[in-house]
């Protein structure tokens, strides 16, 4: 078991490190014109842009963790989520998009809980991080995000068809092969469905629609000083890049929304901007969130280093 233990951990530092070279061939690659942000005004707004959503990062392990604890019935700690969290948070770039959900789960050796009390929680996670956000981006553009809606309702009909099927096959899979342990955790979840339970999942979406405010805090920042919004058009400006994270999310062949949010935010908001602006303003933010992603990681890694010395 030993031995086990000590390749896992070998495997995860090669995966890790393969991810961090894949964030660094993005950033090679990406398109950007860095003397955009050469100014003073802007070199500050971008660090500050990078420093709040690596603290966004790092909070998003929370409602994720939340949801875990009332699915395992355990006080798991966010000494021990925060490292994994961010840690997998950059698995993202590993080509396949599914390493940052599958490297989620080694919580639950660390924590000695159930797997399948993590996936599922991950499972709840992605329906509350797009639903959060939408409803937020409904309050800020209103009637403006039924354009969206009607540009992509063929995708979004696509999504939900494969995700339906999906669903079905995974069922009809597991009934047939673990019918047993399926039964035993239908009755596990079955029993936490009562009205304390129901308000500890309504506290972990207040959880998720403070993160998309917080996001939208953020996504507010270029506004100051790199691209000139009207006024009165910032409240649908930023309603459109928060729902272009969510049709960048589902839109298959799309990875990280490359593209797609570019796509989205010219269809809303290009009676009133520029395309060069709009291109600005998404490459801006894309370069802020992948420099992001590397501090958040930083964090979790410096914060379980300190553990660990405290441990000794």
């Amino acid at each position: 078991m030993q031995f086990f233990k000590k390749h896992m951990k070998q495997l995860g530092t090669i995966v890790t490190l393969l991810a961090l070279f894949f964030v660094v061939w993005k950033m090679v690659t990406m398109d950007v014109d860095y003397g955009a942000f050469a100014t003073p005004r802007a070199m500050v707004i971008l660090v500050l842009s990078i420093l709040l959503q690596a603290l966004i990062f790092c909070y998003m392990t929370f409602p994720w963790l939340h949801l875990v604890r009332i699915l395992s019935g355990k006080k798991i700690s966010g000494k021990q989520a925060l490292p994994v969290y961010t840690k997998a948070n950059l698995m993202k770039y590993i080509p396949g998009n599914v390493f940052q959900y599958v490297a989620r789960n080694k919580l639950a050796s660390e924590a000695n809980i159930s797997h399948v009390d993590v996936a599922l929680a991950t499972v709840l996670d992605i329906g509350m991080s797009m639903l959060a956000p939408f409803l937020i981006s409904l309050l800020l553009m209103r009637r403006q995000i039924f354009t969206v809606l009607a540009a992509y309702q063929k995708t979004f009909l696509l999504v939900l068809l494969i995700g339906i099927a999906a669903v079905c096959l995974f069922l009809a899979l597991v009934r047939w092969k673990f019918r047993d342990k399926l039964h035993a955790y239908f009755e596990k979840y079955r029993r936490l469905l009562r009205k304390k339970t129901l308000g500890q999942l309504a506290l972990a979406f207040l959880l998720y629609l403070l993160q998309s405010v917080l996001c939208v805090g953020l996504y507010a920042l270029p506004l100051l000083g790199v691209v000139s919004v009207p006024a009165e058009k910032i409240p649908q400006f930023l309603g459109a890049y928060l729902f272009s994270w969510i049709v960048g999310f589902i839109t298959p062949g799309s990875p990280g929304g490359i593209g797609i949010r570019e796509a989205v935010m010219m269809l809303i908001c290009g009676t009133f901007l520029d395309t060069p602006s709009i291109v600005l303003y998404a490459v801006m933010m894309r370069l802020a969130s992948t420099c992001a992603d590397v501090v958040a990681f930083g964090i979790g890694a410096g914060y379980q280093r300190i553990q660990q010395k405290k441990a000794r």
